[in-house]
């Protein structure tokens, strides 16, 4: 791709054609831009696709991710309602996790920790959350995510559930952590709700955004397809890997694509690339100061194990979370559960999801031995038995999840601070911000990504 023609006012160019750079092409087109998005690889969609796999002559459809559409956000919901109409199913699943061989609802409440680990152990952590709160009074914020956990639910809980899996989910130790890495998920957990299940024989009312959420039929990757087809092809160009950035006079001035030795004028830009990606190929070269903070970026990456069973239905659950070190995966999905659409008849099949520096043992091993070394842990689960296991298939994902730790929102904010000097720049998503963000969220934030591009940056901060 290489084009020397000045662009009119109006032309937007996009880096990187995943969910965020998507979103942002959609609402391009609405609002009166020229979007062209440059994409890399030779697809669309990034990390947010569905892939088909035919085994022994038989269809399944997996997601590159246990994605789901949450119905929190109520405009992004009728919004992707007017695109799929009836193949937007509503989906009632739940979630579990395992702790001491048992599977306990997920988000948890303090009604399936009771006969867990007994009324006297969670009266004992429910008065240290109690003494926590008092004496955090004055703590304006946390040090880091460990002590955030052991403050707000206790060791018991956070050490069983929390610790463990954020470790294994970034790879470092919680102590580490940012807090900002924390959720709701166990926001139903207090003192208050133990009373009201076991004294008062009430049961409290939590929010379980994990059992309910809609899903499109075919697959989240569907969710792109409309994305690609409402920008136009026209306005995506594939294979085209940004090679250098041109900048001066605090503006991005051209690109350059593939190395070829035209650069291609910009007017407006929205970068969802990696920070990393982004800073190292701008010419001239950022202060090194700055280039110090990129080299402490870090991303995890992903392997995904996807087993073929020749069962209908492993469990009933959309997502099993494991938090426990003896487990090299965190989490496994059914996609089935999702919709009977991503199996065959009588056929099911499991994604599970390893978080992996890709300096890691795991990231070296060859397909067949990753799946080999991981069917192994899965069958100890009980979840099916060797002699239902089929096949099998290997994916990675690289920049899976960004590494939150006390030090990146500092670093983050400097680097931000300096990529709002290029006025014509903006930076969106979750690669592109270095937060950890969905798609129903990216969906709902694109539409102002154009009216106010500064606002966007800094709302987009840690």
């Amino acid at each position: 791709m290489a084009d020397e023609t000045i662009k009119p006012f109006n032309h937007l160019t996009i880096l990187g054609g995943g969910p965020a750079g998507l979103a942002v092409g959609y609402y391009a087109n609405l609002q009166g831009y020229i979007p062209q998005i440059i994409e890399a690889s030779q697809r669309a969609g990034g990390n947010c696709v569905t892939l088909n796999q035919t085994h022994e002559g038989q269809e399944y459809k997996y997601d590159l991710g246990a994605h789901r559409l949450q119905s929190n956000i109520p405009e992004v919901i009728d919004l992707v309602r007017e695109w799929l109409g009836h193949d937007l199913l509503h989906v009632t699943a739940p979630s579990k996790i395992v702790n001491d061989e048992k599977m306990l609802a997920f988000p948890l409440s303090t009604k399936e920790l009771i006969p867990h680990f007994g009324i006297r152990k969670l009266l004992s952590s429910s008065a240290e959350i109690l003494r926590n709160r008092y004496k955090d009074r004055k703590v304006e914020e946390y040090d880091n995510f460990e002590e955030q956990a052991l403050s707000k639910y206790g060791k018991l809980v956070a050490s069983q559930f929390l610790l463990n899996y954020s470790e294994k989910l970034w790879g470092i130790s919680p102590s580490e952590l940012s807090t900002a890495i924390s959720g709701n998920r166990l926001s139903g957990l207090n003192f208050r709700n133990l009373v009201r299940e076991k004294i008062m024989r009430k049961q409290a009312k939590v929010n379980h955004y994990d059992s309910t959420f809609y899903y499109p039929k075919n697959g989240y990757g569907t969710l792109i397809e409309v994305l690609k087809e409402k920008v136009g092809e026209k306005h995506i160009s594939l294979s085209s890997k940004v090679t250098a950035i041109f900048c001066g006079d605090h503006v991005i001035k051209s690109i350059q694509i593939n190395e070829e030795p035209t650069h291609i004028p910009i007017n407006q830009v929205v970068s969802t690339l990696p920070l990393p990606l982004l800073l190292n190929m701008m010419i001239p070269q950022p202060p090194e100061y700055i280039l110090d903070l990129v080299q402490n970026i870090q991303y995890r990456s992903l392997l995904l194990v996807v087993f073929f069973i020749d069962k209908d239905q492993v469990s009933e659950n959309a997502t099993i979370y494991y938090p426990e070190k003896k487990y090299p995966f965190t989490r496994i999905y059914e996609p089935k559960n999702r919709s009977a659409a991503m199996s065959p008849d009588g056929k099911t099949s499991l994604v599970v999801e390893i978080p992996v520096f890709e300096t890691d043992s795991l990231w070296a091993m060859d397909d067949k031995e990753l799946s080999q070394v991981i069917l192994t842990h899965v069958v100890k689960t009980g979840l099916f038995q060797i002699a239902e296991f089929m096949g099998s298939k290997v994916e990675r994902v690289k920049y899976a999840y960004p590494i939150l730790t006390k030090q990146t929102h500092e670093n983050i904010q400097a680097i931000k601070d300096y990529l709002l000097q290029f006025e014509n720049l903006t930076i969106f998503g979750r690669s592109g911000t270095f937060q950890y963000i969905h798609f129903h969220n990216i969906l709902h934030e694109a539409q102002t990504i154009l009216t106010n591009t500064k606002e966007v940056t800094e709302m987009q901060d840690l």
